[in-house]
C-alpha cells in the first residue's frame, strides 16, 4: 500500500523533504506518494499526481525514480518539474541527466540535458523533446506566479483551472486563439489573476456559479 506523504489543495504550495535530503516542492492540486510510506533501500521511488519540482540528492547507490501515470523519470541527482494534468506530461530538466521511460508502451526511453523539455500530449502519442528558450517559465510557479510565452487563452486558462481547483470556460472559438504572453500571473489570488488575463488581453471573465466562470469578449 502506499501511503500519502504529502497533499495541497487549490492555490497552495508545499515543500517535503524526504529523508535522504532530496526536497519535493509540490504545486497547487497535487499528491506525493512513498510505497510503504518511506524511501527503500535499493531505489527511492515516489508516485507523483499533479506537478512538483525535485532537487534530489545525490546517491550513487539509489537511483532515484517518479512515477507517475504515463512516465517513470529516472535519476541519481539533478533538479528537474514534473507536469502531469488533463492526460497530458511535461517534464523539464534544469540541471544534470535523466532517463524518462514510458511504461505501458513501446517508446524508447528518452534521455534529457539540461534545459530540455520533453512533452507527451497523451498516452500513445510520440513524446517531443526540445530545447528550452525560457527556462524560468517552467519553474516560475514556485515564485508565485505564472509566465506565458505566446501560450494561447485557452492552455491559460487550464493552467489557471488546474492551480486554483476552478471551472474557467470559453465558448469562443476566436478568443480561444488568442496568444497570451505575461510574466506577473499570481497562482495564489484568482481575483487578480482573472483581472490581470481581463486587461492582457480584453477579455470579461464574470463569475456563473460557484468555482465556475465564463470568458467573454470585452464590450
Amino acid at each position: 500500500p502506499t501511503s500519502i506523504t504529502s497533499a495541497t489543495g487549490n492555490a497552495e504550495q508545499r515543500v517535503v523533504t524526504l529523508s535522504d535530503g532530496t526536497t519535493v516542492t509540490l504545486n497547487a492540486n497535487s499528491t506525493l506518494e512513498l510505497p510503504e510510506g518511506e524511501l527503500a533501500a535499493t531505489e527511492r521511488l515516489v508516485f507523483l499526481d499533479g506537478e512538483a519540482y525535485f532537487d534530489v540528492a545525490k546517491d550513487a547507490g539509489r537511483p532515484f525514480l517518479v512515477s507517475t501515470d504515463d512516465a517513470t523519470v529516472r535519476v541519481l541527482g539533478t533538479r528537474f518539474n514534473v507536469r502531469e494534468r488533463r492526460g497530458s506530461t511535461r517534464i523539464f530538466l534544469e540541471e544534470g541527466e535523466v532517463r524518462v521511460g514510458w511504461p505501458g508502451t513501446q517508446l524508447p526511453d528518452t534521455r534529457m540535458l539540461p534545459n530540455e523539455v520533453v512533452t507527451l500530449a497523451a498516452r500513445g502519442k510520440q513524446p517531443v523533446l526540445m530545447p528550452v528558450s525560457i527556462p524560468s517559465r517552467h519553474l516560475a510557479w514556485r515564485s508565485g506566479h505564472l509566465e506565458f510565452d505566446q501560450l494561447s487563452l485557452v492552455e491559460a486558462l487550464n493552467e489557471l483551472s488546474d492551480i486554483y481547483g476552478v471551472e474557467i470556460n470559453c465558448a469562443d472559438e476566436a478568443l480561444e486563439k488568442l496568444e497570451i504572453s505575461s510574466a506577473g500571473i499570481p497562482v495564489d489570488d484568482l481575483t487578480l489573476a482573472l483581472q490581470l488575463m481581463e486587461k492582457a488581453l480584453g477579455l470579461r471573465i464574470e463569475a456563473r456559479e460557484s468555482s465556475v466562470y465564463q470568458v467573454f469578449a470585452a464590450e
